[in-house]
């Protein structure tokens, strides 16, 4: 199992990869859509990297709830216990 630490890093390093931002520029707080720049698209990429990536199914609810990058990082901390 993966700690906090390690699943922020792997989300963020996706996200770097993604949008070719610097890493030091995503905080937790920050909005995935307005804060970090995901468009819809964008934001259907990051959830299919996810499940590729961690193995794990993400639900339409779950979709739904994320709003901050912190939001994704508890997703796939409580997704991968």
């Amino acid at each position: 199992m993966r700690t906090v630490s390690q699943l922020e890093q792997a989300l963020t390093t996706i996200l770097v990869r993604q949008l070719r931002l610097p890493e030091e520029t995503i905080l937790s707080h920050d909005t995935l859509l307005e804060d970090v720049g995901l468009d819809s698209l964008g934001m259907l990429s990051f959830i299919a990297v996810i499940e590729r990536d961690f193995g794990v199914g993400i639900s339409d609810r779950d979709y739904e709830s994320l709003s901050t990058f912190g939001d994704a990082v508890a997703l796939v901390e409580r997704l991968t216990q």
